[in-house]
C-alpha cells in the first residue's frame, strides 16, 4: 500500500474555523511523519501559519483558475502527491483543475456547512467527501450525492489550547464583574441567529438583574446585530467584544455557554466549551445534536425559538446542581472531538482510498 502524500488546498484570505481544522490536520500529519503540503494564497492569514518548507503559495484569482491548477499539478508531480484534499467548495474547483493535469491523484473534498450545495458536478468529481457531521451527510444525500462518496469525520479541537489560561473578568466594566456571565463565541453571521439570542437575552435580563451576556466574534452582520441591541436592558448588559486573541481567559470566565444557531455544520466553539467544563445551552441546528444531548450533557432547544432558548438558560440558572452535572458530563465527552481523533479519521481515509 502506498503511503499518503497529501497536498491540502485552501482559497480563503481569512482565518476561520475551516482553516483552523485544516491546519490542525496538516500539523498532526507532520507530527506523525506523514508527508503533507499546503497550497494557499500567499496573502492569506493561513499562509503565515504554515512552515515554509511545507507551503505552496499560489495566486488565487477565481474558481475557474486553470493556471493555478497547472501550477499545483507541476508541484504534485514533482513531490509525488497522491492525494489532493480540498478544504472548501472553491478549493474543490482548484483541485479539479489540478487533477486534470495530474490524474493519478485521488481528490477529497471537505464539506463543513449544512447548506444545500450548488454545482453538484463539483462534488461528484471528488473521490470522497468528508462531512464534518451526520447532518451534513444527510443534506448531501438530499442533493443526490451518492452515499458511497460520503464519509463522516467530526471536526476536532486542541483540548489543551486554553490549559494555561486563567479566567479573568477585567474585560467587563467594573460594575458588571460580579454578575453571572452567559457567553457565546460565534461570528456575527446570519446562520448564528443572533436575533434569536437577543430575544432570549432580553427575557433573561428582565428576570435576572445579576446576569450579563458576552459575545466574542465579528462578522458581516455586525451593524445589523448591534442595532438590534440598542435598547435596555440589552444596551448595557449585552456586551459585544468582537474578535479577540485572548479567547481562553474570557471563555473560562463564562458561567454558561450558549449557541443560538439556525444552521451549523458542527460548531467547534461548543467543543471548546465542553473542554472547559461549562454548562451548555444550544439549539438543535445542524450537527449540534451530535455533541449535545438534551438533559444528558447540556440543554438542547428548538432552533429559531427565543422563548425556548430563554427557558433553557433560565433552567440552568435556577438549578446549579443540574448545571454542574451537565458541565461535568460534557467535559468527560470532549475527547471524542479532539484534533487527534479528527486527524486519525482523515489519515485512515487517505490510506483506505489508496488501497
Amino acid at each position: 500500500m502506498k503511503n499518503p502524500v497529501v497536498l491540502h488546498i485552501d482559497t480563503e484570505q481569512g482565518f476561520r474555523g475551516g482553516q483552523q481544522q485544516a491546519l490542525y490536520l496538516h500539523r498532526e500529519m507532520i507530527a506523525r511523519g506523514i508527508a503533507s503540503y499546503f497550497a494557499v494564497p500567499k496573502d492569506s492569514l493561513l499562509y503565515k501559519r504554515i512552515d515554509p518548507a511545507h507551503v505552496v503559495p499560489y495566486r488565487y484569482r477565481c474558481e475557474f483558475d486553470i493556471l493555478s491548477g497547472l501550477k499545483l499539478a507541476r508541484f504534485a508531480r514533482k513531490h509525488q502527491i497522491n492525494i489532493l484534499h480540498a478544504h472548501s467548495g472553491h478549493a474543490l474547483t482548484i483541485g479539479i483543475w489540478t487533477k486534470l493535469f495530474h490524474p493519478s491523484c485521488k481528490l477529497i473534498a471537505s464539506r463543513r456547512v449544512d447548506f444545500r450545495i450548488h454545482g453538484r458536478w463539483k462534488y461528484r468529481s471528488a473521490d470522497k467527501i468528508v462531512c464534518i457531521s451526520r447532518e451534513i451527510q444527510r443534506v448531501m444525500l438530499s442533493c443526490n450525492i451518492e452515499p458511497e462518496r460520503l464519509t463522516v469525520i467530526h471536526s476536532g479541537v486542541d483540548l489543551d489550547r486554553f490549559a494555561s489560561s486563567k479566567a479573568r473578568r477585567d474585560y467587563l466594566p467594573e460594575p458588571l464583574r460580579d454578575k453571572k456571565i452567559i457567553g457565546i463565541v460565534a461570528a456575527l453571521a446570519g446562520h448564528k441567529d443572533y436575533p434569536n439570542l437577543l430575544g432570549a437575552a432580553r427575557n433573561i435580563l428582565d428576570r435576572n438583574p445579576d446576569v450579563v451576556f458576552v459575545s466574542l466574534g465579528d462578522g458581516p452582520e455586525r451593524d445589523k446585530v448591534h442595532a438590534l441591541a440598542q435598547e435596555e436592558p440589552l444596551k448595557s448588559r449585552f456586551l459585544f467584544l468582537g474578535h479577540r486573541d485572548d479567547v481562553g481567559p474570557i471563555l473560562k470566565s463564562f458561567d454558561i455557554f450558549v449557541m443560538s444557531s439556525r444552521k451549523e455544520g458542527l460548531g467547534t466553539s461548543i467543543i471548546d466549551a465542553m473542554a472547559q467544563g461549562l454548562p451548555i445551552v444550544a439549539t438543535d441546528a445542524g450537527g449540534i445534536p451530535e455533541m449535545i444531548r438534551d438533559r444528558e450533557n447540556g440543554i438542547l432547544v428548538r432552533r429559531q425559538d427565543s422563548a425556548a432558548l430563554a427557558e433553557g438558560l433560565q433552567y440552568m440558572l435556577d438549578h446549579p446542581d443540574f448545571s454542574q452535572k451537565m458541565a461535568q458530563k460534557a467535559l468527560e465527552e470532549a475527547p471524542l472531538f479532539s484534533m487527534q481523533k479528527m486527524a486519525e479519521g482523515n489519515i485512515e481515509l487517505y490510506r483506505e482510498i489508496l488501497r
